[in-house]
């Protein structure tokens, strides 16, 4: 791990400026409630500050008739008075069925609330009646689906439970900070800390060379999100999920970019692909993940060679009664529904349903016959104590805001993956005619020089102390200074040669040219590891389009991440003055996060392939209502940007003959990635 600093600052009204768009302006009363949907994620493992939010905590009860679902009331209330509930701050996880059981009953209460004042109120009583986490998960997940709360701008998940992002040594900084006084006033509002830490933390496995990338706090932010947007036990048919319907695909696509990018990072250290996880072999990996709970427990870490045939003898069983299910499904082209018994599935369907059924969702076709492979491998690694004999906490895999910190994850997920990839290898390789445009031509690629470099960047940690006054959250600010990876900015052109004028959909992606011994990769080979950068609808006119020109800060699957809670709070105080306004959430694309656009490559280069392809674009898509290529693109950009054809397209099936894979429509140019500072 870089090093690590804690700073005490303060919030500037000459922050960054917002993301400006073209929409109307929230009224008063929006505003007054965006303020407060903060007011309740700020501090919120303490009783509340606001004399307003105090009054309902200390008065408000659960009422029938204020719900859409009148019958949840009583079972809350009955579970309540039986002692169902986790204590205040016991850990939870995203796995245990118990635990899960009580989040939806919360998410429940929140969604089917009948109007926003009863959800607020509901918050406000659940925020200080249920378990802390559970009531944070709960919270984000009603949000982002009631027609009235998903436009309100929600501040980075690493601000809200920063000991989840946050190694314990710096969380016990800035509680020694706290205890002792440490804090000095030199001016009106501005505070320092008199000295700064850095910690060195020796590599003793090659997995810890990564640790920037599997650690990143945007990384991990990007993958608790999409998981509280989509979670697994909850239906698409009884909820608003945005883009449910194809769940699935949106599974897929996540993991299959997060494990290409995994091992491009990989090969800039020289490191060879991750074998998936064998139950058999059990895990030879250890970790430590340096994280602890705000109760004082530290999530475990896992000895090497750790012998999963010692585990839960139930899980293993199921899990392989999972996986063989799973994998007849993909070889006979037939899948087991539970009302409609076995049924040939269509080609176009493949990837939602597989996906449905391998993280056994809400919407799986018959979740008791498939079971949920994903969920039940994070658990049976997750759960060293499967007895919980010892009443170890979850592991990091039990939290969507850790999972992505240790190794074994992108070993479970390569196990995922290869079932997908069984399915792929199914399907004829796409013929000349399925990947040309006729009358179009790429005449050539031209990419900038592309450099990687580390800097540093500060988050606020404080929302994990309790404070004594409103006026103290305002002024006192205490920061983690970290380091990430980044990139300099960079553009692409195309030059394209077109018969007609027409519309066209171009994907850019870019893949390995080398595995880790240095043997040239074939097509076929390197095709699971290309990573889809840009996406855009182009209009071309008759003859030369000369040169169609790409900025890395145009790029759709890139997310320059959530605004800060302290810029947010000033975003929405200028607002209620009538001084600014701001978008609502549901502007906002989302995607990886910008700073990992590429890996990191090496000081004398990491060798890739950069890979562009233009296609017909038909009538009646998702694409085809996207006026031009920087128009403005909202939600998950691969399902706004959907034409048809599959997540992965063309890399999604076999390419035997590379010389039938290159066609005119498409090009190929060789780049490096070069590892260095912002001033090479």
């Amino acid at each position: 791990m870089g090093a690590t600093t804690v700073a005490l600052l303060v919030i500037l009204a000459a922050a960054a400026a917002v993301p400006k768009r073209q929409t109307p302006e929230f009224d008063q009363v929006q505003q007054t409630r965006q303020k407060n949907i903060l007011r309740l994620l700020t501090r919120y493992r303490q009783p509340p500050l606001w004399e307003d939010m105090a009054a309902i905590a200390g008065n408000y009860t659960l009422q029938p008739e204020n719900y859409q679902v009148p019958e949840l009331v009583e079972d809350f209330v009955q579970r309540k008075r039986s002692g169902e509930f986790l204590a205040f701050d016991e850990p939870t996880s995203v796995l245990e069925d118990s635990d899960v059981d009580q989040i939806k009953l919360f998410v429940d209460l929140l969604y089917h609330s009948k109007d926003y004042d009863t959800f607020y109120k509901t918050a406000v009583y659940l925020r200080e009646t249920v378990n802390k986490a559970q009531f944070i998960i709960s919270f984000l997940i009603s949000v982002k689906m009631r027609q009235d709360t998903k436009d309100f701008l929600l501040p980075p998940l690493f601000e809200i439970r920063p000991e989840l992002f946050i190694t314990s040594d710096v969380i016990q900084q800035v509680y020694d900070l706290k205890m002792r006084g440490g804090l000095r006033p030199l001016d009106v509002g501005q505070y320092y800390i008199l000295s700064n830490h850095t910690q060195y933390r020796t590599v003793h496995t090659p997995e810890e060379k990564l640790s920037y990338f599997t650690e990143d706090v945007w990384l991990n932010e990007y993958f608790a999100d999409l998981n509280y947007r989509y979670p697994y036990f909850l239906s698409a048919s009884n909820y608003t999920l945005t883009n449910g319907d194809v769940r699935g695909d949106v599974f897929y696509h996540t993991l299959r970019h997060l494990y290409a990018r995994y091992f491009l990072e990989r090969l800039s250290h020289g490191l060879p692909e991750v074998a998936p996880l064998s139950c058999e072999k059990g895990v030879p990996t250890g970790y430590n993940p340096q994280l602890k709970l705000l109760n004082g427990v530290e999530l475990h870490l896992r000895p090497k060679n750790q012998n999963l045939l010692d585990a839960d003898a139930f899980a293993l069983q199921r899990i392989r009664y999972s996986e063989y299910r799973l994998y007849e499904m993909v070889d006979t082209g037939y899948v087991v529904s539970a009302t409609g018994g076995r049924k040939r599935y269509k080609q176009s369907e493949a990837t939602n349903i597989l996906g449905n059924l391998i993280q056994g969702t809400a919407d799986s076709i018959h979740p008791r016959y498939y079971g949920a492979l994903y969920k039940d491998l994070l658990s049976l690694i997750g759960r060293y104590d499967p007895t919980q004999r010892y009443g170890l906490a979850a592991s990091v895999l039990g939290k969507y805001e850790t999972m992505l910190r240790d190794p074994v994850f992108f070993q479970i997920v390569k196990r995922i993956l290869n079932i997908f990839e069984q399915y792929q290898n199914y399907l004829e390789p796409y013929t000349r005619k399925e990947l040309e445009f006729p009358g179009l031509k790429i005449e050539s690629l031209e990419v900038d020089r592309l450099v990687t470099y580390f800097d540093g960047f500060d988050l606020e940690v404080d929302n994990s102390l309790k404070a004594s006054s409103t006026e103290e959250i305002e002024k006192i600010k205490i920061f983690a200074s970290k380091q990430r990876l980044n990139h300099k900015p960079f553009t692409y052109r195309i030059k394209v040669f077109s018969e007609k004028p027409t519309k066209a959909i171009f994907r850019t992606f870019y893949g390995p040219r080398y595995d880790s011994y240095g043997n040239e990769m074939t097509l076929d080979e390197a095709r699971q590891y290309f990573v889809e950068i840009d996406r855009f609808v182009y209009e071309l006119v008759a003859g030369e389009n000369d040169f169609i020109t790409r900025s890395s800060s145009d790029f759709v699957s890139a997310e320059y991440g959530s605004l800060y809670m302290a810029r947010l709070q000033e975003v929405v105080e200028l607002a209620l003055q009538g001084r600014g306004d701001y978008s609502p959430a549901s502007e906002f694309r989302l995607g990886f996060p910008d700073g990992l656009l590429l890996p990191r490559g090496a000081p004398g280069g990491l060798p890739l392939r950069v890979y562009v392809i233009a296609s017909p674009l038909p009538r009646g898509v998702p694409a085809a209502q996207v006026a031009g290529p920087r128009a403005p693109i909202a939600g998950d950009w691969f399902v706004s940007l959907a034409d048809g054809r599959p997540v992965a397209f063309p890399f999604d099936r076999r390419i035997p003959h590379t010389h039938n894979f290159r066609v005119p429509n498409s090009y190929t140019e060789d780049v490096t990635v070069h590892q260095g500072t912002i001033d090479d």
